[in-house]
């Protein structure tokens, strides 16, 4: 990842594959790297997910076909029973990020059933 013409950030696992190895690099030679643990890691893409919500380059609101997006084959996924506002939790397994949660409402799980109905 190119932050400008001097700066890269590379990221990637080490030999044992329990760290995620973080090395910032310029003028085509390292500067600093530092490792994460799972725990810290997960810190970090939380603290990264909140802040990059708030930038001003939001992220699409419709998905597009052709979207960066990596699909994940056959994720783990939980549907809450109804909570008191009467929404339902859909949480659906992401091996990067974990467990990730959206509060919908009964219309709108209607509309997904709907929509994953295979045609006869």
């Amino acid at each position: 990842m190119n932050i400008d013409d001097r700066m890269t950030i590379t990221v990637g696992n080490n030999e044992a594959r329990d760290r995620l190895i973080v090395q910032l690099g310029g003028e085509g030679r390292p500067l600093a790297h530092f490792l994460l643990a799972a725990p810290e890691a997960d810190d970090v893409i939380s603290k990264a997910e909140n802040n990059r919500a708030a930038l001003a380059d939001e992220i699409q609101g419709e998905f597009e076909p052709t979207s960066r997006a990596n699909v994940l084959e056959q994720p783990a996924w939980a549907v809450s029973k109804p909570r008191s506002d009467g929404r339902f939790v859909l949480a659906i397994r992401h091996p990067g990020f974990g467990w990730l949660a959206f509060g919908i409402e009964v219309e709108r799980t209607n509309a997904i059933a709907a929509a994953l109905v295979v045609p006869a």
